[in-house]
Formats: C-alpha cells, structure tokens, sequence
C-alpha cells in the first residue's frame, strides 16, 4: 500500500470472483476495483460541494411545484 491509501474488507467469494474477471482482462483485483469506483465516484456530487442554485431559484421551484400539487408549502 502507498502513504495515503485505506483499505476495506470484501467478502472472500466476492474477492474471488473479482480475481477471476480481473485475470481474464489481465488485470489486478486492485486495478479493477479502483476503476469501478472511480467511476462511480465520479458520478457523484462533491461532498459539501454547492449546488448551482440561488435560494431564491429554490424557493421559485417549491412555489411552482406547491402550485402544481406537487408539495405542501
């Protein structure tokens, strides 16, 4: 492991099956793993991160969607 790497615990057959896959594409448990989570990272907002939206933008779509039955405002 390098300096700033964490490590988590997988189940033994998950591990197994993901050895399987990852040796027919010629790659590592790790390599495979890392990807896969990285790509799913990557379709994640930013913890904390803000949104793009005003509080005035907000309050315009609740008023909108309480107009529409949507929500209870």
């Amino acid at each position: 492991m390098e300096g700033d790497d964490a490590m988590i615990a997988i189940p033994r057959d998950l591990y197994e099956r993901l050895e399987w896959l990852a040796g027919s594409r010629g790659r590592s448990v790790n390599e495979l793993v890392l990807d896969a989570l990285a790509g799913l990272a990557a379709s994640a907002p930013l913890a904390g991160g803000a949104d793009d939206y005003s509080d005035a933008e907000r309050d315009e779509v609740a008023a909108r969607l309480a107009s529409l039955g949507y929500i209870d405002e």
